[in-house]
């Protein structure tokens, strides 16, 4: 679905099966949080896909207990709206009321997910296309949020908080510069 290795099979067209996919992952993720005494705090899935869908899921992942949401960074790779698109405004809106963090995952899209073949040259042999493509999965999320911060998203919804989720940080006072530039 979104990071749940389903990267390099087929799409899965049934919109039910999907949805059912997210409800029963948030119910295991609450109810591993649960079970572990407070101590795990899972993330929950939105249905990226079915924008009024997400900002349910919202709702119901926070009444759950949850703590946060992951979604993808790169909707439109799906032919939907970009994130910085007026369309996921509710969403933003559920989020920030909520306090329910906004985490993008590395390679949490097919635009992210593709750095891994991408990232070596095509004479690369196996290992050092491995090496180079894990690499830069973690740079691609500075893409992601450089896109974040020119959006406009978070001086509309300053409530929101975003998280980068394994991409190291290194990189970041270097995009900084580079943009306040």
């Amino acid at each position: 679905l979104l990071h749940a290795g389903l990267h390099e099979t087929a799409e899965i067209d049934d919109a039910d099966l999907r949805n059912a996919c997210v409800l029963i992952y948030n119910d295991a993720m609450a109810e591993l949080q649960r079970s572990s005494g407070e101590r795990i705090f899972p993330m929950a899935l939105i249905p990226w896909w079915d924008l009024p869908a997400a900002v349910k899921e919202v709702e119901r992942a926070h009444g759950m207990g949850l703590r946060g949401i992951v979604t993808t960074s790169d909707p439109e790779s799906a032919g939907l709206p970009d994130i910085a698109q007026p369309d996921w405004d509710p969403f933003w809106e559920a989020c920030g009321a909520l306090g329910m963090p906004i985490n993008f995952h590395i390679a949490a899209s097919d635009t992210g997910w593709n750095m891994l073949s991408r990232a070596s040259w095509k004479s690369a042999g196996p290992e050092v296309k491995l090496a180079l493509g894990s690499a830069n999965l973690f740079l691609d999320n500075a893409r992601v949020i450089g896109n974040l911060l020119y959006s406009g998203v978070p001086e509309r919804f300053p409530r929101c908080r975003f998280v980068s989720v394994e991409s190291g940080i290194g990189w970041i006072p270097y995009l900084l510069e580079a943009m306040d530039y």
